[in-house]
């Protein structure tokens, strides 16, 4: 039988009152604490105490009943969980001047920290999303150390993974190995600059690691194919991010432009002056005839109510090159996740028609986990070949 939310709870609780003797036999965990510690980009001392952070205020979302701002001497500190633990839980918080709420961590409120500390926590929770949400209005810096590629199972009602939580922080996030005390696995680690995310959707801006933006769009040998098999001369990038795809057709002599609706993304476009439309999908479209769209790692992010905008902006080309996410397929404002079947017929519902055989082709140049390679369509218009 399925699970509820209530009955991971109770069997997260049981292993801290059973399993480890109500909260005081805590030894494996704290362990595991020091190898997620320097991973964040924390420093441990001879004695495992973390220093550097003296003076700063810090969240720890998820700290459980021996955080690490236990170990870090001089910081002013909150920890937000909703276990009930055993009351010396919060009197030891209370002597080192550390707040306990007792809080699942997708509902706290409170912000203007210095860093938000994040560590085995997401899979844990019950909407893993908005903690990361919860985080980046939290505070400017957040530290993250999540396992990846497990679960779900019982007190883990999430798998999670890299691509899902780049897209939540906002940043470029991978997976390497990590062998702690009792174990090794797959894990996501790192400390990050963030900001609020309150925009419609989402992108993943660049940095040094990643200078093309997401890894996961980055696809100039399948773009390459397109301008071969479709050789269009105008195109239109709906939900382009900073613009780093719609920068390669341009710089290939395609007349593109790009449209997204995160100001911040205009902000840091790599695109030159008139070639980003400023665009919000809640309220308005595009008028523009092109001869293609391309459309990749957006569509999930528009709620349906709003569709009838981005089908508008499609009906103006003759051909659209699109990606979905799946039903269940988690993510940053993932708000409408279909099947392949859905967008065949919302696509046949303005005239268009699934190219299978270019489909296919054009798959073998981006293969999965790349978006493309999990689910990229070529529709052409039903009179256009």
């Amino acid at each position: 039988m399925e699970m509820t939310w209530d009955d991971h709870q109770r069997w997260e609780l049981d292993c801290w009152n059973n399993l480890y003797n109500r909260c005081c036999a805590t030894f494996d965990e704290e362990q595991k604490q020091q190898a997620y510690a320097p991973l964040m980009g924390l420093t441990l001392d001879r004695l495992y105490r973390v220093t550097g952070c003296e003076g700063k205020t810090i969240l720890d979302l998820g700290g459980g009943p021996v955080s690490l701002l236990l170990k870090t001497p001089g910081v002013l500190g909150v920890v937000v969980d909703p276990c009930l633990y055993p009351d010396w839980v919060r009197s030891r918080y209370a002597a080192l001047g550390i707040e306990q709420v007792v809080l699942p961590a997708e509902g706290y409120t409170g912000n203007g920290f210095d860093e938000v500390w994040i560590y085995n926590v997401l899979a844990h929770v019950k909407d893993p999303e908005a903690v990361i949400h919860t985080a980046r209005r939290a505070a400017k810096v957040l530290r993250l150390f999540e396992w990846v590629g497990y679960g779900p199972g019982p007190g883990h009602p999430h798998a999670l993974s890299a691509e899902v939580l780049s897209q939540w922080v906002g940043h470029v996030c991978e997976a390497t190995l990590v062998t702690h005390s009792t174990g090794s696995g797959n894990a996501v680690h790192g400390h990050w600059e963030v900001t609020p995310s309150t925009h419609l959707g989402g992108y993943l801006a660049k940095d040094d690691a990643h200078p093309n933006g997401d890894p996961w769009t980055w696809t100039p040998d399948l773009w390459q194919f397109l301008l071969d098999a479709l050789r269009p001369k105008t195109l239109l990038d709906l939900g382009c991010g900073e613009g780093h795809s719609t920068k390669w057709f341009y710089d290939h002599g395609v007349d593109a432009f790009g449209a997204d609706g995160c100001p911040s993304a205009k902000a840091a476009t790599v695109l030159p002056s008139g070639r980003f439309i400023l665009l919000d999908l809640t309220t308005e479209t595009l008028h523009s005839q092109v001869d293609m769209v391309w459309c990749c790692e957006f569509l999930e992010h528009v709620e349906e109510k709003y569709l009838g905008n981005v089908l508008e902006a499609f009906s103006r080309s003759n051909v659209v090159c699109l990606t979905h996410a799946f039903p269940g397929q988690q993510g940053h404002h993932h708000v409408n996740c279909q099947p392949r079947e859905y967008w065949v017929a919302k696509m046949a519902s303005i005239g268009f028609k699934l190219d299978e055989r270019l489909t296919l082709g054009s798959r073998v140049f981006t293969p999965p986990p790349m978006h493309w390679g999990r689910s990229g369509m070529i529709f052409r218009r039903a009179w256009d070949g």
